[in-house]
């Protein structure tokens, strides 16, 4: 179960703190979906009112619903729309499409602030990486995505670090945007 170290559980309610608690910790690929969660999700998404929205995007993204995620997050032209997008097209293994996405992310809040995360922490990654550290904004999210598709193809010893920093990734894009 992962950490929720980032969200501000007075912000989020109790349900969805309880929901967010009781997920496992999303993986690097595509994994397998959490189908009790995922039974659970349309009751908090209609409580909420948060349908198709992208804070449902990253709901269906964070129980292992890929094509659930997808079918919302390409229907969003912002920079947000297309950050969701990309992690999913990371997690499904479709590299090139990822950084495609996150070309048209630009340079976002979220990675500027995962970057720092990144440092501040002592980047996390103390194995050898097969390229650089994931400290610099302008270059994190190709950077991710080559570590992620590296961890999971290599089977190195960093594929827990790498799933951590996707975990705050995700956390920092859920919360900018609740924020919104």
């Amino acid at each position: 179960m992962p950490t929720i170290d980032l969200l501000d559980a007075d912000i989020l309610g109790h349900r969805v703190s309880k929901f967010l608690a009781s997920a496992q910790t999303p993986g690097l690929d595509d994994g397998s979906g959490d189908a009790v969660l995922g039974k659970e999700l349309p009751g908090i998404v209609k409580e909420l009112k948060w349908q198709g929205s992208l804070l449902e995007a990253g709901l269906w993204l964070l129980v292992g619903d890929l094509e659930r995620s997808h079918a919302i997050s390409q229907d969003f032209g912002s920079a947000e729309g297309s950050f969701w997008h990309g992690i999913m097209h990371r997690r499904e293994g479709d590299y090139g499409n990822s950084k495609y996405w996150f070309r048209r992310v630009g340079m976002h809040p979220v990675l500027q602030e995962l970057a720092e995360l990144n440092s501040d922490r002592g980047a996390l990654l103390t194995s050898d990486l097969p390229i650089e550290p994931l400290c610099e904004p302008e270059s994190l999210a190709d950077t991710l995505i080559d570590n992620c598709q590296a961890a999971l193809t290599r089977r190195s010893g960093w594929k827990d670090d790498l799933e951590q920093i996707c975990w705050w990734e995700w956390q920092l894009l859920f919360r900018y945007c609740l924020n919104s």
